[in-house]
C-alpha cells in the first residue's frame, strides 16, 4: 500500500510579517502534482493544518480547495491536529467527511478507533492519535500513574485495539526524543515534551508530525516528513520534501524475497519471514512465529525494495525470529516559489553584480549578514533595491563580537492588533493562545474597534 505523508502546513502563517499565503498555495499546487503522479491509495496530514487556532479566513479557503482537489480521487485522507490547531474547529463535519474517504481525528476522548484500508497483501489499520497533552490522556484514564508526554502517549497507544497480527500505522503530532528542531517551531520549556520512540513499537510505520525537519527516529519507520516550506532561516539549508511509503505483507516472502539475517551461533538464519536452519540440503523453515525482542532493518540486494523493517517479540530456544513489514520510504522534492536563504558579505560585496545575478535571492526571502566595521546609513532601503523580500539585516564584525551585541534591522511590515497580542503572547508563554483565549481577545478587539 503506498501512501503520501505531509504535516505541518501551518496555512496562514505569516513569517516577519510578511503573509505567506501566496507561496502555500504555490506548494500545495506541487504536492497535488506529486501525488497525481504517485497515485497512492491514502495522504496523510500529520497536524498543525493552520498556523493559528483561529485561521484567517484566507487560510481556511486554502484548505477547502486544497482538500477538494485532493479527495477528488478514490484516495483515502487522514488528517489530525496538531499543537497548533485547534481538535474542535478541524474535526467540524468529521463524521460526514468520513462518507467521502476524508477522515479527521475528533477531539481525543481516549477512545481511537483505526480506519481499516485493504490491499493484495490483506487489512492495513490506521491509527489517529492528534497532539495530546498529559493532562488529556490523564482526564480520559484518571487511574493511570501518566506524569510525562511518553506516559501519556503510551498510555493512549496501549488502549487502542491494535491487532498485532496486521499491519498498523499510527498517525500522530508529537516531539520524539532526539529529533533535531529548528527556529520556527513551539519548544516546551525544559523540553518537558519529549516521548520516546519505543512507545511505537507496535506499528510498521508512524507519520509524526511536530518537527519542521525531514528525519528518521532511531528506526527508519518511524519518520517526521517535515514542513513543505521553510518557515525559519535555521532551515535555509534544508531539502524540504513530500514522503511517499510503499508499506508491504507482513513477513511476506514477496515483499523482500531476498532479504536475510546473519546467522546465529546455532545456525540459524532469518529468511523470507521465517526462521530457517541451513542444513546440508539447503533452508528448511524451524519456526515462522516470533521469538526474541530485537530491532532493526535490513539493507535489500540490488533492484530490491530499499530496507526490510524486522522485529522479534519473544524468545524461543534463542532463536532469531521474522519480519514485521517492508517499508519503501522515498521522497520527492518540493521547489518553493521563493526560497529562504542567508548571504553574508560586506555592503559593497553583496551589492556587486557578479555575487547575486546567477541566483534567485533577488526574490528569495533573505536574512543578510553585512561584515562592515561601520553601520551603512539607511541600509535597508538600499539593500530593497536588489533584494525586494529582505527580512533581515544583521551587523556581524569587531565591535559587535567583543561587545555581545546584536545590531538588527527587520523588514516592518504593519499587523494586526490580533495578530501583535498573539505574537507577543506566544513569546512570552511559549505556547500560542488557546481557541478559548483566541475568542475573547477577537471579541475586545472587535468592540473596541467598533466604539
Amino acid at each position: 500500500m503506498k501512501f503520501v505523508h505531509i504535516s505541518d502546513l501551518h496555512l496562514g502563517k505569516r513569517l516577519r510579517e510578511i503573509s505567506l499565503i501566496e507561496d502555500q498555495a504555490f506548494i500545495l499546487d506541487e504536492i497535488l502534482n506529486i501525488i497525481e503522479k504517485e497515485k497512492p491509495e491514502a495522504v496523510i496530514i500529520a497536524g498543525d493544518v493552520y498556523d493559528k487556532s483561529v485561521p484567517s479566513a484566507d487560510a481556511v479557503r486554502l484548505f477547502d480547495d486544497f482538500i477538494s482537489r485532493l479527495a477528488d480521487g478514490s484516495r483515502n485522507i487522514f488528517i489530525i491536529s496538531g499543537n497548533h490547531d485547534s481538535a474542535e474547529r478541524l474535526a467540524f463535519g468529521s463524521r460526514l467527511f468520513d462518507k467521502s474517504g476524508v477522515h479527521i481525528s475528533p477531539v481525543y476522548d481516549g477512545n481511537v478507533t483505526p480506519v481499516t484500508l485493504e490491499d493484495e497483501y490483506g487489512p492495513v489499520d490506521i491509527f489517529m492519535l492528534p497532539f495530546v497533552k498529559p493532562v488529556n490522556v490523564k482526564a480520559c484514564f484518571p487511574e493511570e500513574e501518566i506524569s510525562s508526554y511518553t506516559d501519556a502517549v503510551g498510555c493512549a497507544i496501549s488502549h487502542m485495539p491494535i491487532d498485532r497480527s496486521r499491519r498498523n500505522v499510527l498517525v500522530t503530532h508529537q516531539f520524539v526524543t532526539g529529533s533535531a528542531r529548528s527556529d520556527s517551531e513551539t519548544i516546551s520549556v525544559g523540553g518537558t515534551d519529549n516521548v520516546d520512540a519505543k512507545a511505537f513499537r507496535d506499528f510498521d510505520y508512524v507519520a509524526l508530525g511536530h518537527l519542521h525537519r525531514p528525519q528518521q527516529c532511531g528506526r527508519e519507520n518511524i519518520r517526521y516528513c517535515g514542513t513543505p516550506l521553510k518557515y525559519s532561516f535555521s532551515e535555509a539549508d534544508d531539502e524540504k520534501s513530500v514522503t511517499i511509503v510503499s508499506l508491504f505483507g507482513k513477513g511476506e516472502a514477496a515483499a523482500c524475497p531476498k532479504a536475510q539475517l546473519p546467522q546465529s551461533s546455532d545456525g540459524l538464519t532469518l529468511h523470507a519471514g521465517a526462521v530457517t536452519r541451513r542444513t546440508t540440503g539447503g533452508l528448511s523453515i524451524v519456526r515462522k512465529q516470533s521469538l526474541r525482542p530485537l530491532r532493526g532493518h535490513l539493507p535489500l540486494h540490488k533492484g530490491g525494495l530499499g530496507s526490510c523493517n524486522f522485529v522479534c517479540t519473544k524468545r524461543f530456544k534463542g532463536y532469531v525470529s521474522h519480519l514485521v513489514s517492508a517499508v519503501d520510504i522515498k521522497t520527492a522534492a518540493l521547489v518553493p516559489l521563493h526560497d529562504m536563504v542567508n548571504i553574508r558579505g560586506s555592503y559593497d560585496e553583496i551589492t556587486s553584480r557578479s555575487f547575486y545575478e546567477k541566483t534567485t535571492w533577488q526574490s528569495d526571502f533573505v536574512r543578510i549578514t553585512l561584515t562592515d566595521e561601520e553601520e551603512i546609513p539607511g541600509v535597508g532601503d538600499k539593500l530593497r533595491t536588489i533584494y525586494k523580500n529582505w527580512l533581515q539585516i544583521v551587523y556581524d564584525n569587531k565591535r559587535t563580537r567583543n561587545n555581545n551585541e546584536i545590531i538588527s534591522i527587520d523588514s516592518e511590515v504593519q499587523e494586526s492588533p490580533f495578530d501583535l497580542f498573539a505574537r507577543f503572547y506566544e513569546l512570552q508563554n511559549n505556547s500560542p493562545l488557546s481557541e478559548e483565549q483566541a475568542d475573547y481577545m477577537l471579541k475586545i478587539i472587535s468592540r473596541e474597534s467598533l466604539s
